[in-house]
């Protein structure tokens, strides 16, 4: 593979205010970290030589390699590297794929913010102790090498100084009580910038992918995704079809009839209306989604109107479980970080209804089970003095 290069992309559609470049147009106004001071691609990787075909002979022209698009959004503080690299990508090319990973994150240190990137208030979550510290240029290193590592064949890495969206609609607050609620506010943020990565990415020339698979930072793959398992992407047989897991995931409760944004899998013809999805909020008018309840209804109810079906298909074909770095209240100074899983617990893998994994697999614990083993402790501590 080549070395990797430092190269700026920018796009010249959008409409370019006074002193604007037109990389920030692209991302309404908002810039990139890096050297080049306003949209830094890495790119990694090179090309496959290619057959020759003489005059006197007719050679058959080989099945082109299918050619998959890895976009993980998200937060830097809540990112972990190698579960999806590992998992999906080498796979992935190890099944013939060539694969382009994508990230897209928000650089902006959480104690800064106004709002915390972790959405649900009952889970103990902390930065993750092995990207929070990094520099820009250290990450960058560990990422781009990850991925080459993985045989990713480029690497497009974007990282936002902060991320800013617009108010929510009124008429869109999808189940939250107000416009400021963090699941919604967080949910606005992954969409902005699903939508400005995949804007880069096509303006960077990359071309037509076969498919995308989107997830978010937080997911860990507790198995290879085998993508094998899904439809031939150069027979084109399922263009306007979405694939996910429902919402309860693996180990989880069930079909409860939600789709999820943990992590899809798409065409590339589908990709091209679904990752616009910040755009479709804003700016699609249409009744079913003025009418969505939740997130999960939104995605359903947008893919609809653009003209797809989402397909719920069975949870052990995306193996992964929501993941946090996790401190004890017992001693939070003290004590490093521990990586956990998050929504599940060991006994609910013994009560599973549906697809669900062996805990002799699990590399890491359960956050609840963490939580109970921690109040287990408190209670005993606080046991003398209540004597």
């Amino acid at each position: 593979a080549a070395h990797p290069a430092l190269v700026a992309a920018c796009s010249l559609r959008p409409p370019l205010a006074k002193g604007m470049t037109p990389a920030e147009a692209l991302l309404g106004g908002s810039r990139l970290m890096g050297p080049c001071g306003t949209i830094c691609e890495v790119r990694c990787g090179g090309g496959q030589p290619r057959p020759r075909f003489g005059r006197s002979t007719i050679e058959a022209r080989p099945r082109r390699k299918p050619r998959l698009a890895v976009l993980v959004v998200g937060h830097r503080e809540r990112f972990l590297v190698m579960p999806t690299l590992r998992r999906v990508v080498a796979p992935a090319v190890r099944a013939g794929y060539e694969v382009d990973y994508i990230v897209s994150l928000n650089w902006e240190p959480s104690h800064l913010m106004a709002m915390d990137p972790w959405s649900q208030p009952g889970v103990r979550a902390v930065p993750n102790p092995r990207t929070s510290n990094m520099s820009v240029a250290g990450f960058r290193e560990r990422v781009v090498g990850a991925a080459r590592a993985s045989g990713a064949a480029h690497t497009h890495l974007l990282l936002f100084e902060r991320v800013r969206v617009d108010e929510a609609l009124g008429s869109r607050l999808l189940g939250r009580s107000d416009r400021m609620a963090p699941v919604l506010q967080n949910a606005l943020r992954r969409m902005w910038q699903t939508e400005a990565a995949w804007n880069v990415t096509m303006h960077a020339g990359r071309g037509h992918y076969d498919r995308v698979l989107q997830t978010r930072d937080d997911i860990f793959w507790i198995r290879d995704f085998n993508i094998s398992r899904f439809p031939d992407p150069l027979l084109k047989l399922d263009e306007n079809v979405v694939y996910s897991t429902d919402i309860s995931g693996i180990c989880g409760a069930g079909d409860v009839g939600k789709s999820t944004d943990r992590a899809f899998l798409t065409s590339g013809v589908a990709a091209n209306r679904l990752l616009r999805m910040y755009t479709t909020y804003f700016h699609l008018r249409d009744a079913r989604i003025d009418c969505s309840a939740n997130l999960e209804s939104f995605l359903l109810n947008a893919a609809v109107a653009h003209g797809l079906r989402w397909k719920r298909v069975s949870a052990d074909r995306f193996p992964y479980f929501a993941a946090c770095y996790w401190r004890s209240p017992l001693s939070p100074r003290r004590t490093e970080p521990v990586l956990c899983f998050r929504s599940q617990s060991l006994a609910s893998l013994k009560m599973a209804p549906g697809p669900c994994i062996l805990s002799s697999e699990l590399p890491h614990p359960f956050c609840a089970d963490l939580e109970l083993e921690a109040s287990a402790r408190g209670n005993q501590r606080d046991a003398p003095a209540l004597n």
